[in-house]
């Protein structure tokens, strides 16, 4: 209930809360490594934000220490979308189409790829995983 709860807070806007919500989430799954990503999460937020929350997270990823739930709240393409890492965003985003990840079913509706609803590379991401285009998306197409 607490992971799901940190990403609808996360989805929100909600950081501080929704670190809170990983970091119980940990606690509760008695994760050490977990808590202590989550305490370095949330001053890496209050120094430097959003961006390097996810840096933090990234690192996680990168060092396989301290996740969880990888599928669901450890998407390298969503961190480096936090990050404004947006052309590893596009190399992840094939990557998970790729491998067939069930993450890949979420790529249209994820707001963290917002910025991308019009980026051609994207637009062809979504096309090969046969998500429909909005008309303005077709509109934008080359």
């Amino acid at each position: 209930a607490h992971e799901q709860a940190a990403i609808n807070l996360w989805t929100e806007g909600r950081y501080p809360q929704a670190i809170a919500e990983w970091r119980q989430a940990a606690v509760l799954d008695k994760m050490p490594d977990r808590v202590r990503l989550e305490d370095q999460g949330a001053e890496a937020f209050r120094s430097g934000g959003v961006a390097a929350y996810a840096r933090l997270r990234l690192r996680a990823i990168a060092t396989r220490k301290g996740i969880s739930h990888e599928e669901d709240d450890f998407v390298p393409a969503e961190w480096h979308a936090y990050a404004g890492d947006w052309d590893q965003v596009l190399t992840e985003l094939d990557r998970m189409v790729a491998r067939h990840s069930r993450a890949a079913l979420l790529i249209a509706a994820n707001p963290a790829f917002a910025p991308l609803h019009r980026d051609p590379r994207y637009l062809r991401i979504l096309m090969r995983i046969g998500i429909p285009l909005t008309p303005e998306q077709t509109m934008s197409q080359p």
